[in-house]
């Protein structure tokens, strides 16, 4: 965690493409004072002028300090345009996916997983094996 002057002193630039961007931005704005959001469709494909419209947004934030957060997914799809790290990588970072399973469905999931691999399970037979709740 940052010295709390630096906290307050950093612009942040929260970048999704996520169904639900209020759980990050809570989480950001616990450590940061000024968190500006764009917000794009879940699942959306960035273009160039997305990126252009990143800059301007980035350029505008009135910091000395400052800094664009996405996520890891999101990350990934800016890699995919031309000239996008050349253009806002130096200052881009992004917050790891990381997947969690509730109760023990992370052993049933690759119990199953490796079953089928092996010819020995139909793949079908997961939702019955991890329950509805985890589908």
């Amino acid at each position: 965690v940052m010295a709390k002057d630096r906290q307050d002193n950093t612009g942040i630039l929260l970048i999704t493409g996520i169904a639900d961007n209020r759980p990050l931005k809570d989480y950001l704005v616990q450590f940061f004072k000024n968190v500006v959001v764009m917000t794009f469709p879940d699942h959306h494909s960035y273009t160039t002028d997305d990126i252009r419209a990143v800059e301007k947004r980035f350029g505008d934030l009135p910091h000395n300090a400052k800094v664009i957060i996405t996520t890891e997914k999101d990350a990934v799809r800016f890699r995919e345009l031309p000239d996008a790290g050349q253009r806002i990588g130096e200052y881009l970072y992004y917050i790891p996916v990381e997947v969690k399973f509730l109760d023990n469905a992370g052993e049933i999931f690759n119990e199953t997983v490796m079953n089928f691999c092996r010819g020995g399970a139909d793949i079908l037979n997961l939702q019955e094996s991890a329950g509805p709740e985890r589908v």
